[in-house]
């Protein structure tokens, strides 16, 4: 098969690239910074909930703040519903688990858990990986 607008092929797998990227980015980004900066504490999970009413039920848990506060959240994720299918393998109702959560935003809390963040850098590496094939499709020479 020969591809006759290689530069437009090319322009299109930088765009899709990038925008994987930027959402990838910033949902590492929030982790990250809550983690980082976040307060420490343990929670449990109580339960399964769908978020909105669509999808699969994320983990709903529940975690007491440094200033006695209950807060009961949902797992929110912001990954495409077919990636979401994790949280089945990784939390059991009545788990403990590690939460962490900004001072003035605890109903923001994310669980501490390698599960949380693995799937960001694979979908950074695919957003690195059509960046790089986009690129040879532009400035790769042609060969007769």
């Amino acid at each position: 098969m020969v591809i006759k607008n290689k530069k437009l092929i090319g322009l299109l797998m930088i765009a899709a690239g990038c925008f994987a990227l930027y959402f990838a980015a910033g949902a590492m980004y929030k982790y990250f910074v809550t983690n980082l900066k976040g307060v420490h504490t343990k929670g449990t999970i109580i339960g399964y909930q769908r978020i909105n009413n669509t999808g699969k039920p994320q983990p709903t848990f529940e975690f007491v703040t440094n200033t006695d506060q209950k807060i009961i959240t949902k797992y929110k994720t912001s990954l495409p519903k077919s990636w979401n299918n994790s949280s089945y393998r990784y939390f059991k109702v009545n788990q403990t688990i590690e939460v962490a959560y900004l001072q003035n935003e605890p109903q923001h809390a994310v669980i501490v858990n390698w599960t949380s963040w693995i799937f960001y850098v694979l979908y950074s590496a695919v957003g690195l990986l059509f960046i790089l094939i986009g690129f040879q499709f532009i400035f790769k020479k042609q060969t007769s």
